[in-house]
């Protein structure tokens, strides 16, 4: 709710909410701020690929292991685990396709990535 009272800044100037000035800055505040979210994130997937990296076992990652010699727990459990990559990867894949149509950027071709409705499928991969 924007209030037409005048609003004293610390200088004892009397500033509108309706000054174009004042809006412009409000608009500039909420655009950096949504830059702020974008490197929020940004900064988290970094994190979780550092993890990745430092999780891999003999130069491999963790799905790269062999599954033969797992017991049922440890199956369900690298099932639930690929199911989350499977929500990541398909999170950020439609990450990536907003970004280029928004950019404009026609130097990936997304439309070959067939993600399906529920992003890749694993249903018919034999383990």
């Amino acid at each position: 709710m924007e209030t037409t009272e005048p609003v004293y800044a610390t200088t004892g100037w009397a500033v509108s909410n309706n000054d174009p000035q004042v809006q412009q800055w409000n608009k500039e505040y909420e655009e950096a701020l949504k830059e702020l979210e974008e490197e929020k994130k940004q900064v988290a997937m970094a994190e979780q690929w550092n993890k990745v990296c430092e999780n891999d076992v003999n130069g491999r990652f963790w799905w790269d292991e062999p599954i033969d010699d797992m017991g049922l727990e440890e199956l369900e459990e690298y099932v639930r685990a690929m199911e989350e990559l499977k929500k990541n990867v398909a999170a950020r894949a439609n990450e990536l396709t907003m970004a280029n149509d928004h950019f404009g950027n026609q130097n990936i071709n997304h439309h070959h990535l067939d993600l399906g409705v529920n992003g890749f499928s694993i249903e018919n991969v034999l383990f």
